[in-house]
């Protein structure tokens, strides 16, 4: 009888967890879309008769050239040290497979902060050549739209290693030597081990250009006027929504179908690996280790190294820290609030999404991979609008004007990243385990409780640390939904740019820093193969 109900209960547990990912990711922008052609009552296209003019057109180029050019540059920079990390005995292996995860710790407009102080019109590095060079003409300003690219490709480039790597550890063994012998070395990794990681790394570019498509904050900051920057202005500024939805539009429908195309793609493949090392075949450098060891630590230098130092000579001395803990303790708090609450609620929310995609029936599993990455496509500006449009009435009064706003659009943004994380957790328990597992403990929750959740503890954790991190300096949708009075941490750097104030931001965005860094700490742990 208690199978029964078990049985019974499964689908009604399903049902409640799908209705829930619909309602928070993705009914507030079809419902935002939707209304949008009811401007007054009556079905109209009004609101997009400008979509096509001279003005949208240039936006429109200039947001997919500056997307294209930040997947390309990010390319360059994550494919050949995946390729390093899983294939070669380069020295300090194991520490940079943690380090370049790192800049994923600094959110892209604290890159933008820090790189704006180095390279900025007055930064530290004109300064200081203009100092031991007088009359030195200064180096290019980061302002402007190739130093956007070089903050975003900064920003996100770790991506495509870290799919790169997982697309390198996926592949058989048994191919590469056996290509060891007729092929060698560089014949084996140019005809069979880039052709296998290439769906991975074309996969990592794709989410790259997504992400920079629809990145709010550098932009913002670096002066270039992108859809997501626009969409900003023409709501928040001009309180045109018909407008700033209408020049959404063709934003949104890129990213979609992008997605769809790399959800199609990757299809039986996983999107991460929780291996920390390399399976296959591994190439000796030699006379090349030290050499080639320069292009990693020229990255973690350029992604985190200097922007610290950046932020740390933005800052000044130890009393800005001080001040600005004093002044900006409550946005601090609200900031670890928000973003410990998003990541706990998403790992209940995307645990049973990913079980289903991982292991559910051939169409439950196509149709929740399919919309579990749709909410990459949207992004933070115009789901703040539709979060507004939704939930700003009467009946949703208890919850609108409250944090809990903030935390609907951090579960709404973010829940691809944590269904993602629990997909490859699943994928690598053995399916054996459970069929054991379900003829010695018959009760589904207490399976779960006892064995599934100790075998998922490092893509938990994983899943939890990374949604906290992205959580922690999520900008473009707060802007929109946070309650009068109230900041989050990324707020209050961001309007402190605009003042003037260096050292509290400096001081600031370390702290940011800090609390991310103090996140994965405890995960790295977790997550790296104890010695026996």
């Amino acid at each position: 009888m208690k199978n029964k109900a078990t049985k019974k209960q499964r689908p009604l547990f399903l049902g409640i967890v799908f209705g829930l990912f619909i309602l928070v990711a993705i009914l507030p922008v079809v419902y935002l879309y939707g209304v949008s052609f009811f401007p007054e009552g009556a079905f109209s296209f009004s609101a997009y008769q400008g979509l096509l003019d001279s003005r949208q057109l240039t936006l429109l180029g200039r947001s997919l050239a500056l997307a294209a050019s930040t997947a390309v540059l990010a390319g360059l920079l994550g494919a050949p040290l995946a390729l390093l990390l899983a294939r070669t005995d380069l020295n300090f292996r194991k520490a940079y497979s943690w380090l370049y995860l790192v800049p994923l710790l600094i959110p892209p407009p604290i890159q933008a902060v820090a790189w704006i102080r180095l390279l900025g019109p007055k930064g530290v590095f004109s300064s200081t050549a203009n100092t031991i060079f007088p009359g030195f003409p200064g180096f290019p300003s980061i302002h402007g739209f190739w130093g956007c690219v070089f903050v975003l490709a900064l920003s996100y480039y770790p991506f495509i290693t870290l799919l790169t790597l997982s697309g390198l550890n996926s592949i058989d063994r048994k191919l590469e030597e056996s290509g060891m012998f007729s092929r060698g070395g560089l014949g084996v990794v140019s005809r069979i081990t880039l052709p296998l990681a290439l769906p991975h790394m074309l996969s990592g570019m794709a989410f790259v250009f997504i992400f920079s498509l629809i990145n709010y904050g550098v932009p913002s900051l670096l002066r270039v006027n992108t859809y997501p920057v626009e969409v900003f202005i023409q709501f928040s500024a001009f309180y045109q929504e018909a407008a700033a939805v209408a020049t959404s539009l063709p934003l949104i429908l890129i990213s979609t179908v992008l997605v769809l195309v790399i959800a199609a793609w990757m299809r039986g493949r996983p999107y991460v690996s929780m291996k920390t090392g390399g399976q296959g075949i591994q190439f000796s450098l030699g006379r090349l280790r030290i050499p080639a060891g320069v292009y990693p630590a020229g990255m973690v230098m350029l992604s985190v190294v200097l922007p610290i130092l950046g932020l740390a000579y933005m800052a000044g001395g130890a009393g800005s820290f001080t001040v600005a803990i004093q002044r900006f303790y409550r946005p601090l708090l609200i900031s670890l609030l928000v973003s410990a609450g998003v990541a706990t609620v998403l790992i209940f929310l995307a645990a049973p999404i990913a079980y289903v995609i991982e292991r559910g029936t051939s169409r439950a599993r196509g149709w929740m991979d399919v919309l579990s990455v749709i909410p990459f496509a949207v992004p933070g500006t115009v789901l703040g609008i539709g979060l507004i449009r939704l939930w700003n009435r009467p009946e949703t009064a208890f919850l609108y004007g409250t944090l809990g706003m903030v935390m609907i659009a951090g579960v709404a943004r973010f829940i691809p990243f944590s269904i993602r994380a629990l997909v490859a957790g699943i994928g690598q328990i053995d399916r054996k385990l459970e069929e054991a597992a379900e003829i010695a403990e018959p009760r589904s929750r207490v399976r779960t409780v006892k064995i599934l959740v100790p075998l998922l503890k490092p893509a938990l954790a994983a899943g939890w640390a990374v949604v906290f991190v992205l959580s922690l300096g999520e900008l473009g949708a707060s802007l929109l939904v946070l309650p009068a009075g109230l900041e989050t941490l990324p707020v209050a750097v961001y309007n402190l740019m605009h003042y003037g104030a260096n050292q509290i931001v400096g001081a600031l965005s370390l702290i940011l820093v800090g609390c991310s860094l103090a996140a994965l700490i405890p995960v790295i742990f977790i997550v790296s193969p104890r010695k026996r």
